[in-house]
């Protein structure tokens, strides 16, 4: 049973939403958080060691903008600006370089870092492997391949006449798909059913 304290943060540099979730999931059952998006403050009435806490996430999050240049070897930079653009905060920025094939980003060293590892695991030299299916529908495994390897991603060929179908792709997205081949491209159990149509007079019990 102690009394709240309060603390006022400007917030200079990182993005505002993101700070305001942070603090709100620091907040102790008694605290309270008052955002003024106008001035870009964070005003709270917490405990003392609550806002300790705090005063380290200011430290850690509140800071400015970098920007860092991406080459890509494998794939089309112009082809990662759809993945790339809901990853960015309200403050950052991506240009697309094509002589050298480049992605800039200017955004928070968080946001950086996690557009670094997502076009790592994009970033791949592609493979083509081919499947002989045996009993699943040909058009309905491509429908469920289509999800994993989009257009700008890789390529679906699907051959009816040898019941074959190929796809280019990043490897670990390859393996995941003979996964799903293998599960849905098995022979279903089959059930012999015999009837007979048996005419009788009303006079038979």
């Amino acid at each position: 049973d102690v009394p709240l304290q309060k603390r006022e943060y400007k917030v200079a540099f990182a993005d505002f939403a993101d700070l305001e979730a942070a603090f709100t999931s620091m907040l102790s059952p008694a605290g309270s958080l008052l955002p003024d998006s106008r001035t870009n403050t964070l005003i709270v009435w917490d405990q003392s060691n609550v806002l300790e806490r705090m005063d380290g996430a200011m430290e850690s999050l509140d800071i400015p903008v970098q920007s860092k240049t991406f080459y890509m070897s494998h794939v089309h930079a112009e082809d990662m600006l759809d993945y790339l653009e809901v990853m960015v905060s309200e403050r950052g920025m991506i240009q697309v370089d094509p002589r050298y094939n480049a992605i800039i980003v200017t955004d928070l060293p968080g946001r950086l870092e996690t557009i670094d590892e997502t076009l790592k695991t994009l970033d791949q030299a592609l493979d083509t492997r081919t499947w002989v299916v045996d009993y699943a529908d040909l058009e309905f495994l491509a429908e469920q391949i289509e999800t994993k390897i989009p257009a700008e991603m890789g390529e679906i060929v699907v051959q009816e006449e040898v019941h074959q179908i190929t796809v280019t792709g990043i490897p670990s997205r390859l393996d995941e798909i003979d996964k799903l081949i293998t599960a849905w491209d098995v022979q279903r159990k089959q059930v012999q059913i015999e009837a007979f149509i048996v005419e009788v007079g009303s006079d038979v019990e």
